[in-house]
């Protein structure tokens, strides 16, 4: 009778031990959230395509690079619409007129702690270049997000025609 007893303490010992661990963690931190990935369908004439995306970070962080399959694309950036400048000492990826937007490359976009970034048409956006293929209604491809702290991470663009 006492050996039960020992083993039933003894059981009752290790799954308080466990209960305590697991509700130990005081890990508050945690990735971007990134929702609303989507793609823009492509004319069968271009070679360049958009991908668009909202992006939240309860403690902040930075966007820093992207990349999509070769299958899908040659390359991605991240991109900017700006005005631009009357002062045509600026470089610019357009020689487009003053005071109409044009579309540059960025570094990077920082999502401030508590704040949220909508890459979307107008805005910040993922650029497409050589695309292997229009990108048609439906489909899905992966796209790599490299953060400054949260690192890579995969997340899953649909095709469609207008945002989710």
């Amino acid at each position: 009778m006492k050996k039960s007893k020992i083993t039933g303490l003894l059981l009752a010992v290790v799954a308080g031990a466990g209960l305590f661990a697991s509700c130990g963690s005081d890990d508050s931190s945690s990735g971007p959230e990134i929702t609303k990935v989507w793609a823009r369908t492509s004319p069968m004439e271009t070679s360049l395509g958009a991908v668009y995306m909202s992006i939240s970070s309860k403690d902040g962080d930075e966007l820093t690079d992207v990349s999509v399959d070769p299958s899908i694309a040659a390359m991605a950036q991240i991109h900017e619409m700006v005005m631009a400048p009357s002062d045509t000492s600026m470089s610019m990826t357009s020689d487009a007129p003053s005071g109409e937007m044009v579309m540059q490359e960025v570094d990077s976009v920082v999502i401030d702690a508590g704040g949220s970034v909508d890459l979307m048409p107008g805005g910040y956006h993922i650029m497409l270049m050589e695309l292997a293929a229009p990108l048609e209604l439906g489909a899905k491809f992966d796209v790599t997000l490299t953060f400054a702290t949260a690192g890579k991470i995969t997340v899953v663009a649909e095709v469609r025609d207008e945002a989710p």
